[in-house]
């Protein structure tokens, strides 16, 4: 939290104090200070994220969602940071997905914790690829790097809670450890897993599979819960192991 801290102080007292008078320098300046107050903000609600996920009160609010239109968001979202950094993103959305019931803004943010891992670690490269596709009865999606990759040793572990990849390339790389970890969790959320395929200085590609079900047999796999897409929900896991999605007030009483 204090690379991005430090970086937004020095940049406003250096506008402050009046060190560049052309206006080019001053937007760089402003953009900088932007940019890092996002990643500041992305920081602090992962850290967030992962305190709700440890304490089990997590929720999600499930409705009918257009994973095209998580999509676009994500890539519109992108779309200053990657440009600033000189990032070209491609993008290739398979048409004739139907909705899915999920919670629009937890993915809206795995796929966002994705895609700025990609620029972490993508090294020289400035090229990602974002695509969303069906398999059967699955959507995936798929966030490509051309990066430093990761060797095969880490790769069960990746999502593993604080953890960082080894090596001289990734200590200077900034990060909590938390994002994956938060993008399993909202994919497992949803029924759904998240898996990486990698190669080390070959890149790596993460992808997300949910599944496509329809809102009529969701309903029919959680009978207790009335109206699904009006209520808010939290995964709970009991004390002999069973999981369940069930009702915010439900939770409480159990």
């Amino acid at each position: 939290l204090k690379t991005p801290l430090t970086s937004i102080r020095m940049f406003a007292e250096a506008l402050t104090m009046g060190v560049h008078k052309k206006p080019e320098a001053q937007k760089e300046y402003l953009q900088t200070i932007i940019s890092e107050s996002e990643r500041l903000s992305r920081l602090l609600n992962n850290v967030l994220d992962f305190s709700k996920i440890e304490q089990g009160t997590r929720t999600y609010r499930f409705e009918p969602t257009s994973l095209e239109e998580v999509i676009h968001a994500a890539e519109e979202a992108m779309a200053f940071p990657m440009d600033q950094k000189g990032f070209h993103l491609q993008v290739e959305v398979e048409e004739g997905i139907p909705p899915i019931h999920a919670d629009r803004d937890a993915l809206e943010q795995a796929v966002l914790n994705l895609l700025h891992n990609a620029m972490k670690y993508s090294g020289e490269s400035r090229d990602i690829k974002l695509k969303l596709h069906r398999n059967g009865d699955m959507a995936s999606i798929d966030v490509t790097d051309y990066g430093i990759g990761i060797v095969e040793e880490d790769r069960d572990r990746i999502f593993g809670e604080f953890f960082r990849v080894q090596g001289v390339e990734n200590q200077k790389i900034p990060g909590t450890g938390l994002g994956l970890t938060i993008v399993s969790h909202i994919a497992e959320s949803h029924g759904g897993r998240v898996e990486v395929f990698s190669h080390p200085g070959e890149g790596s590609t993460f992808t997300v599979t949910l599944p496509l079900r329809s809102t009529t047999r969701v309903r029919k796999e959680h009978s207790t819960l009335a109206e699904v897409s009006q209520h808010r929900y939290s995964l709970h896991t009991s004390r002999n192991g069973a999981v369940a999605f069930l009702p915010v007030d439900e939770r409480r009483k159990s």
